[in-house]
């Protein structure tokens, strides 16, 4: 995941944030409802109602099994706004406000998931980001995947 989990990313890392603002928006709400959907579709004898679309959600994230993850600076913005989407799902609940609240909100391009999110719902705190590896490690691992030729070695 980017550096979004960084309590300071807007100022720490302002051209990544200036860079995937729309996307966050765009792709991670379309996201977001595309999961719902799905579950819907899917499971119809299952997931009947919004409840049971939120369990399944839940038991989604803990299997750690979104379709788009790790797959690409890009195809990040579909989990960042996603799982902020989903979040301020359960906040309005906890709220007792319409779930329509922030969604209403996304019609603007002045605002986002992530920063809808940071600005009305203060809810735990998030630790500072933190690398997993270095770029010469990350360039080193991807040259190798592209140097594969076999997969019996």
């Amino acid at each position: 995941m980017r550096a979004v989990f960084d309590c300071n990313y807007k100022e720490n890392y302002a051209k990544d944030y200036k860079a995937t603002f729309e996307d966050d928006r765009m792709e991670g709400t379309a996201y977001y409802y595309e999961i719902r959907s799905s579950l819907f579709a899917g499971y119809p004898d299952k997931v009947k109602t919004m409840k049971q679309n939120d369990q399944a959600v839940r038991t989604l994230f803990k299997q750690n099994l979104l379709a788009y993850l790790d797959s690409g600076a890009y195809a990040e913005t579909y989990n960042v706004g996603a799982l902020a989407s989903f979040i301020l799902d359960w906040q309005a609940d906890k709220q007792g406000i319409s779930r329509d609240t922030w969604k209403k909100a996304m019609a603007s391009a002045k605002t986002n998931p992530m920063d809808y999110l940071d600005q009305h719902a203060k809810i735990f705190y998030i630790p500072p980001y933190k690398a997993t590896m270095t770029n010469a490690e990350y360039k080193t691992m991807y040259k190798k995947i592209l140097n594969y030729k076999n997969l019996a070695n």
